[in-house]
């Protein structure tokens, strides 16, 4: 009975106490993995040269608790989506990109021991470089051990975004190629978005030296001024910038008016007309109307017999 009730608390023993070292084994892996981490600095590099010119730098990356982790560094093109973030992608020869220009050493490394790990880059502009901003990037990418039985393996990155500027004259440009705004609008708000094209050799910097915004015009008069254009666009893309007029009165015929002043002072716009008609609630209006006379000749009819 004792051997019995000793064995089962015995057995429970045991449970308990492997349940506590798995328990143990997995905080202790988990806070491994909560340590495990890596991080670049600078994330922005800006170099001036002229053509025909190099440039040596170094970016450094803190590792972590990378130990069984393997690094690569390779070098993107940058880009930006519609909403102005930021896209990267293989390296072109783009006429903005910098990317054939750029070296980097190491390419690889590892991820052990703990430490900070230089990378050295040089630019080496071509004699024939086009003046202006060019851009590319620096990408440290963080390679996963492959999963057992794959072939795949996750990729974490980070990007150092590299500005070359070759010496010469910029020219701050840019194209609105689209304004879109709805032809009839019932009520607010009234949504408007501005396609904009970098067409220059310079970054555009909207929160600089470069402002857009848009207008709402009745004729001559200034109805609203919408919150002004935020953010970078670099040269050859394209972005959208959203805005709306959260109050319209309840009708009458407007015009969108976008217009970009460049650091040079040079001015680009764009306009697009629409009306604003609470149609809606004509036609509920105007059903109520229709059913306020169909019951009032009923009405005759009954009472008069005709």
């Amino acid at each position: 009975m004792l051997a019995g009730v000793w064995g089962r608390r015995g057995q429970g023993a045991i449970f308990a106490g492997a349940t506590a070292c798995c328990c143990l084994a997995l905080a202790t892996l988990s806070a491994s993995l909560a340590r495990a981490k890596f991080s670049v600095y600078p994330t922005i590099v800006e170099v001036q040269r002229p053509a025909g010119k190099a440039a040596l730098g170094r970016i450094d990356v803190k590792v972590t608790g990378e130990r069984r982790a393997r690094f690569r560094v390779v070098v993107q093109d940058v880009g930006q989506g519609a909403g102005g973030e930021y896209t990267y992608g293989p390296a072109s020869r783009s006429p903005h990109s910098a990317s054939p220009w750029v070296s980097v050493t190491p390419r690889s490394f590892a991820g052990a021991p703990n430490r900070v790990q230089p990378i050295q880059f040089q630019v080496s502009i071509p004699g024939n470089a086009e003046p202006g901003d060019h851009l590319t990037s620096i990408t440290v990418q963080r390679l996963a051990p492959k999963a057992a039985g794959t072939t795949a393996r996750s990729i974490e990155a980070v990007s150092v975004r590299l500005t070359v500027r070759v010496a010469g004259p910029l020219h701050p440009r840019a194209a609105i190629t689209a304004l879109a705004v709805p032809g009839l609008v019932d009520g607010g708000p009234v949504a408007v978005r501005t396609t904009v094209r970098n067409t220059g050799n310079v970054t555009l910097d909207f929160e600089g030296a470069n402002r857009g915004v848009v207008r709402i015009r009745d004729g001559s008069d200034t109805k609203a001024t919408l919150p002004p254009f935020e953010g970078k666009l670099f040269p050859g893309q394209t972005r959208e910038f959203l805005g709306e007029w959260a109050e319209p009165p309840l009708f009458g015929s407007f015009d969108a008016e976008a217009a970009i002043r460049t650091a040079k002072g040079k001015v680009t716009a764009r306009t697009a007309g629409f009306t604003v008609l609470p149609w809606r609630e004509a036609g509920a209006l105007a059903l109520v109307l229709i059913a306020a006379v169909l019951l009032y000749f009923g009405w005759r009819r009954r009472r008069y017999g005709y």
